[in-house]
């Protein structure tokens, strides 16, 4: 059993006012799994004037995209990789549902910031360099100002669980 005490999303939004936020980002958890919960919240929070944002690996459904986008004005996406070969072997997963949504919320208006991490011994940093520089011209716009301007974010680090000196990968 996991204890937990229950939180309305009126408490999120008053919490948020109450410490002077512009915004709420949804995060630490993929933003979809707790939908239902995030969509109440991002309605009041823009009744009272606060911005909203997901962190998320991406991978939602084009409805979903598209129910929330009037609350929600921007995306932080995780770009795990730049092969259908890296989603399957590395996420168990598929990259075009990750590409299309990308698209859709571009095509929306949102705010974009797509975010990929450079794994040593696991990808070839040009390839990847490539794929973003192609990504970040077809599907985001350039950031030419403060929030929500959309930018490329790209990070190094570690892939490796057995890892522990990260220098060393």
């Amino acid at each position: 059993m996991v204890s937990g005490s229950e939180v309305k999303p009126s408490d999120i939004v008053r919490e948020a006012k109450l410490a002077g936020c512009k915004s709420i980002s949804y995060t630490y958890t993929e933003p979809t799994i707790f939908f239902e919960y995030a969509y109440d919240i991002v309605i009041l929070a823009r009744k009272e004037g606060l911005y909203n944002n997901f962190v998320t690996n991406g991978y939602m459904t084009i409805e979903a995209i598209e129910a929330i986008k009037p609350y929600l004005d921007s995306a932080n996406v995780d770009l795990k990789g730049f092969s259908e070969e890296f989603y399957q072997k590395f996420c168990q997963a598929h990259l075009e549902p990750v590409l299309e949504s990308i698209r859709t919320m571009k095509k929306l208006g949102y705010g974009l910031r797509l975010q990929h991490s450079l794994y040593r011994g696991r990808m070839i940093r040009k390839k990847i360099l490539e794929g973003s520089q192609n990504l970040s011209q077809a599907s985001v716009k350039k950031s030419h100002g403060t929030y929500p301007g959309s930018t490329l974010i790209i990070n190094t680090g570690c892939f490796s669980d057995s890892c522990r000196n990260p220098e060393q990968c």
